[in-house]
């Protein structure tokens, strides 16, 4: 399967960090599942489970309330939207949807997460608050990303404050992507 960039679906996804996202979600494929937080229509999400389907046949687990918030705005057609995008690329069958608050969701998943990306509210606590509900259950050795890492003022404070945690390292970033690993220690 050869990588496709989704650059009809709407959303802020440079092209290289799509590609970033889709050759991450095809890494250590035994150690867990993909999971998103912050789908919004599904850009993202179509880079990694192209990726995901190529490595494993685990489902790419996608994290969304499907309707909105400050940022985007509010629209009820959000999740419509989001599988008419799965479905033009023949990737439905690929993505679990979880309609549910990130952090509801971190509580009734059972699963080891290889690859866990960020991409729901750009604020400096609700950043947090995510990445501390999924980050035990993400597996040593798995990957934590970042969208907006670089630039986007809560984002980019929250994973500079990552930086200085021994269970994590730095691995780099690539446009705006803040890319991490967790340590096995």
């Amino acid at each position: 399967m050869k990588f496709v960039f989704p650059k009809k679906v709407y959303g802020w996804l440079d092209p290289k960090e799509g590609k970033k996202l889709f050759e991450l979600a095809q890494e250590k494929p035994n150690f867990g599942v993909v999971v998103e937080i912050g789908s919004y229509e599904g850009k993202s999400t179509i880079c990694l489970a192209q990726g995901n389907k190529l490595a494993s046949q685990e489902k790419v687990y996608a994290v969304d309330n499907f309707r909105g918030d400050k940022y985007v705005g509010e629209n009820p057609l959000m999740f419509e939207k989001f599988i008419k995008n799965l479905e033009e690329f023949k990737l439905e069958r690929v993505v679990q949807p979880i309609k549910s608050d990130s952090v509801a969701a971190s509580k009734k998943f059972k699963k080891p997460v290889r690859l866990l990306f960020i991409d729901a509210s750009h604020d400096y606590e609700d950043v947090k608050r995510d990445f501390s509900a999924w980050f035990p259950l993400v597996a040593a050795g798995g990957l934590i990303v970042f969208h907006d890492a670089t630039y986007f003022d809560g984002i980019k404070r929250f994973a500079d404050e990552l930086r200085e945690r021994v269970d994590l390292q730095y691995l780099g970033a690539v446009v705006s992507l803040g890319i991490f690993e967790k340590t096995k220690r």
